[in-house]
């Protein structure tokens, strides 16, 4: 089970930010994408544009701490589509272990 809106600290000790889940034994994290997130929110100044691409730096950030990320929709949990998206975050959450945690595999570039 994932844990819920879990605080990331970068190589300094900043915050980044609070991701909606966390599933820390795999370094993976998930969030969920709602209109609202890119539409602003009330007395937001930004612009959709400005906020797509402050959440694009965070992502990389949080990518930067050795975090795969998985994200997902109101449509992609839809009774018809949560299967599929289980399947998905499940094929992502392992990579992740495998890519970003002690149980990964090193292959020599030379």
């Amino acid at each position: 089970m994932p844990e819920l809106q879990v605080a990331i600290h970068d190589e300094s000790g900043e915050l980044i930010g609070f991701t909606d889940f966390g599933w820390t034994e795999y370094r993976h994290l998930g969030e969920f994408d709602g209109k609202v997130k890119y539409g602003g929110l009330v007395g937001d100044p930004r612009t959709p544009q400005e906020i797509a691409f402050a959440e694009k730096k965070r992502e990389d950030r949080l990518r930067r701490q050795l975090f795969g990320i998985s994200r997902w929709t109101w449509h992609e949990i839809a009774p018809s589509q949560e299967a599929a998206t289980v399947r998905r975050i499940e094929g992502e959450l392992h990579q992740s272990r495998r890519l970003y945690t002690r149980n990964r595999l090193i292959i020599p570039l030379s």
